[in-house]
């Protein structure tokens, strides 16, 4: 094989999205946001999955489906390139075989497993037979070779003449993954380590190699790539073989596979208890390694920190919103705007209903995103997670106007644009200024100096009229009660309270002022 090295030119094919290790996507797919989980694997992925992964990874409240690559599984090759792994690419995971998963195999690796979207996160493993790494190897290495050397591996992540530089592989140009990584920032790559062998299928050298390689990629390598592309925090590394290892300066078995973790003294395979082990270090305790992961990731879109009250179930005694709804069992699994009618596993404790979030890069022009998130008891908005007063949107770093919507109550939308960025925004709070909207009377004073939005918008056509009333009046005739637009105060029945809301606010022409 005759390797070549050469610039990229500037109208050179741009892969999607290659790979299969364990893919966790998110997608939009008619306004719905998609979890998907696709692990690129071979048998000490498949035990670990067994004991622990799989039910760490299924429990996640951002992964829906959870699929596989691994032996025997065909996917074909992207239209134009070859294939270069055959038809049978889940057999391929060594080392020498990522640079033609990403390049030849994107499209179906975005989709493989998913019923619908695409997927947004990516692990993917080499086994531990990779871990035997026999010399340095010489630059610039060759991303290709089944030789195992940390040059070579060094080529597949970053070509040795810098972004931009591509490989030429039997007639294709082919990118080193780091380039593939930074061209599809919407998508999170995992690379996991390859695990360490026992110390009778290794020796000190080799496995000293292991270590090094691993602590470049982790280390080295990942600072350069966030250098390179500042704000985009698409690629974690989880470094399993680190786990698993003795540490370095071990007397006799520095670098391998630790007593407690090997199945036996020539069975390289982690245990059943190394699983267990990883699952807890890498996915399930608090501030874990793929939580941590995420949450970086997802920045990546801008973010929204805003505040304000619904006029419905505010306490000018506690300063808080009703949370009856969630409490009674109401508030549904899936967003009741079909504008993003996302749907989570669960509720969060604290959380009012579910809102509509806006953005617009002018007053009357068209929404830029609209995405479904939760309102909390403390007048924050919070991802569909529920756990933090920002979320992201699908937006370029800019100023925008920001527009909220309820079920019930009349949209609004901000006075000023908002500067939103990939980082942390700014808090934009309605609650405390009736100047903070668009618009005279745009809000409603709930208490001295905290302002909320009106009630009683049940049709949601911006106006609070007698079209809402004979809504209210067909639903309270038939005495119905649960989430209903016509529960005009949110403690889940159909009666006379709602219509006094109603009225009281109709009697003062309640109308939204979003253009």
């Amino acid at each position: 094989m005759t390797l070549r090295i050469k610039r990229v030119s500037a109208r050179m094919r741009v892969p999607m999205l290659a790979i299969y290790m364990t893919v966790l996507a998110v997608s939009r797919v008619a306004g719905q946001e998609v979890n998907d989980c696709v692990f690129i694997h071979h048998s000490s992925g498949l035990g670990w999955l067994e004991n622990g992964l799989d039910a760490g990874l299924s429990g996640k409240a951002y992964i829906d489906e959870r699929n596989d690559i691994y032996y025997g599984t065909a996917i074909s090759p992207d239209p134009g390139r070859p294939a270069s792994l055959g038809g049978v690419p889940g057999d391929a995971t060594d080392m020498q075989h990522w640079v033609r998963w990403f390049n030849d195999y994107i499209e179906g690796a975005r989709t493989h497993g998913c019923t619908d979207g695409f997927n947004r996160i990516i692990l993917f493993k080499s086994c531990f037979p990779l871990s035997n790494i026999g010399s340095d190897g010489t630059e610039p290495g060759d991303p290709f070779s089944g030789s195992l050397t940390t040059t070579n591996y060094k080529a597949i992540y970053r070509h040795p003449d810098g972004p931009g530089n591509v490989y030429s592989y039997g007639g294709y140009d082919y990118q080193p993954l780091e380039d593939v990584f930074a061209a599809n920032p919407d998508i999170l790559f995992i690379p996991v380590t390859a695990p360490p062998l026992v110390p009778d299928e290794t020796n000190e050298a080799n496995a000293r190699r292991a270590r090094w390689f691993n602590n470049w990629l982790k280390n080295e390598w990942l600072a350069s790539y966030h250098a390179k592309n500042p704000g985009l925090d698409n690629v974690a590394v989880l470094d399993w073989f680190g786990f698993l290892a003795y540490p370095d300066d071990h007397i006799t078995k520095s670098n391998r596979l630790t007593d407690e973790y090997r199945t036996s003294a020539s069975d390289s395979h982690p245990n059943a208890v190394s699983c267990e082990a990883s699952t807890v270090e890498f996915i399930t305790k608090p501030g874990n390694f793929l939580d941590s992961a995420w949450t970086a990731f997802s920045t990546n879109s801008v973010r929204v920190q805003t505040s304000f009250f619904l006029q419905s179930g505010y306490d000018p005694d506690t300063g808080k919103l009703s949370t009856g709804l969630r409490d009674a069992g109401l508030v549904p699994l899936q967003s009741p705007y079909p504008e993003d009618p996302r749907t989570v596993k669960a509720v969060p404790a604290g959380v009012v209903d579910w809102v509509l979030a806006e953005i617009r890069s002018t007053a009357d022009g068209p929404a830029v995103d609209q995405v479904s998130v939760f309102l909390n008891e403390d007048g924050e908005l919070v991802s569909d997670l529920g756990t933090t007063p920002k979320f992201a949107m699908d937006a370029p770093d800019g100023d925008y106007y920001l527009v909220i919507r309820h079920r019930n109550h009349l949209p609004v939308m901000s006075r000023d644009k908002i500067h939103l960025v990939k980082g942390n925004s700014t808090l934009y709070p309605f609650a405390d200024d009736p100047t903070r909207y668009t618009g005279e009377n745009a809000a409603t004073e709930l208490e001295t100096g905290v302002w909320g939005l009106w009630a009683g918008d049940i049709n949601r056509d911006g106006q609070v009229t007698t079209m809402d009333y004979t809504a209210w009046y067909n639903s309270a005739r038939l005495g119905e009660s649960g989430y209903l637009a016509t529960d005009v105060n949110q403690d889940g029945q159909v009666t006379t309270e709602d219509y006094t809301l109603w009225y009281n606010n109709a009697r003062l022409g309640a109308a939204s002022r979003v253009p």
